[in-house]
């Protein structure tokens, strides 16, 4: 199976355009997708989390390199 991966680059925005913009990228996903969040906005570390709960998506791993931080979710 072959794996599927957007990204969806946030650097520079602040929330909740963030949350807004991740939302409206998932729902054109299929499911099994994998989405890269690439954002730098302090609140993104909390917020990013909490959406994946919420909408049952699975947080895969997050990394900062930078002060940017890498959030890898599956819808």
């Amino acid at each position: 199976m072959k794996i599927i991966k957007k990204k969806l680059d946030l650097r520079n925005l602040r929330c909740p355009e963030t949350i807004m913009l991740l939302r409206k990228k998932a729902r054109n996903m299929n499911l099994g997708e994998y989405l890269l969040v690439i954002s730098n906005d302090f609140s993104s570390k909390r917020d990013i989390p909490k959406f994946c709960r919420f909408m049952q998506y699975k947080l895969i791993k997050i990394e900062v390199k930078n002060s940017v931080d890498y959030h890898l979710l599956k819808k």
